[in-house]
């Protein structure tokens, strides 16, 4: 079962034994970065403000982007829609400018979009088709409109 370690870990996700965390799994052979991105997509449908709150420590993955294969980028920004969808909702209700804005979802959004900018302009050929496959999922799964300022 979960020992107890210096993190706290979310009580129902805490509870899960072995054979249930094997029976939701979609694949039986898991490699880290799939079970990485199926546990994060969890985590985040299930405690989106937590993971936005602690989002500080997903920067380093979000940093490097990038610099990852494009299937774990892609797995990554599909276990992030639900945040920045609960982010851009949250702004979209209370009218509030998105980079003045200090809210978690915010902060998310704009930091992993700034990152695959960055990753868009490289130099290297693998960090730019990982970065255009995201935006493009990006663009794919969010409403996004053109509005002239």
């Amino acid at each position: 079962m979960v020992e107890p370690t210096g993190t706290s870990v979310p009580a129902n996700i805490a509870r899960l034994g072995h054979h249930d965390r094997q029976a939701r799994s979609p694949r039986q052979g898991c490699s880290f970065d799939r079970a990485f991105n199926y546990l994060l997509s969890n985590l985040v449908a299930v405690f989106p403000l937590e993971v936005a709150i602690r989002a500080n420590r997903l920067d380093s993955i979000i940093d490097s982007i990038g610099l990852i294969p494009l299937s774990i980028s892609t797995a990554l920004v599909h276990a992030l829609l639900p945040l920045i969808r609960a982010g851009s909702l949250l702004e979209i209700g209370n009218n509030v400018d998105s980079e003045k804005s200090d809210n978690p979802f915010g902060q998310v959004r704009m930091r992993l979009i700034s990152n695959l900018c960055k990753a868009a302009q490289s130099p290297r050929i693998p960090s730019r088709c990982a970065a255009v496959a995201c935006l493009i999922l990006l663009l794919k799964h969010l409403k996004v409109s053109y509005c002239i300022p």
